[in-house]
């Protein structure tokens, strides 16, 4: 079996943003490396430049009005910052429906964590696919408040989570 995460671990009050005027692609993700930077000390240049670079090769917006940029680096644990945005923006350049985004999810993880990486993309869909949850995270006005909807979410879903958890 797999070792699972915490959600509650990984994603703590800290390291959850809400942007109430946020237009533009460009600025939630500068507004997240910036965060991401203050919580783990990597250079927010660095890790600004690396998500774009993956962004260009292929979108992360998965629908649902989320996108999950991640990336593999040299790091021990997963980090991942959520992005609340108030109002969504046009995130990729096809103009679809389906680019719209509010909500996104920066998720690193060590380089030779494949299976935890997908496993971690698989989870972050499963919330971003949740219109239950998405609307309660919607009406929340705090880092605090949306920390504890993914918290009761992942109480919640813990046989959906640990299904994801033990396939190999």
């Amino acid at each position: 079996m797999s070792t699972s995460i915490c959600l509650r671990t990984l994603l703590p009050a800290e390291h959850i943003l809400l942007l109430p005027t946020c237009q533009s692609k460009k600025r939630a993700f500068e507004q997240a490396t910036l965060l991401l930077e203050n919580v783990s000390g990597m250079p927010r240049d660095e890790l600004f430049s690396l998500f774009m670079q993956r962004e260009q090769k292929n979108s992360t917006s998965i629908g649902f009005f989320g996108a999950i940029p991640h990336l593999h680096m040299n790091v021990k644990e997963p980090l991942c910052v959520l992005t609340r945005l108030q109002q969504p923006i046009q995130y990729d350049a096809d103009n679809a429906p389906t680019s719209l985004v509010h909500t996104l999810f920066f998720l690193i993880v060590p380089e030779k964590a494949s299976k935890m990486h997908l496993k971690l993309l698989s989870i972050f869909s499963h919330i971003l696919a949740d219109e239950n949850c998405m609307a309660q995270i919607a009406d929340c006005v705090d880092a605090a408040a949306i920390h504890k909807v993914i918290a009761d979410w992942e109480v919640a879903q813990h046989s959906v989570l640990e299904a994801i958890w033990t396939v190999e």
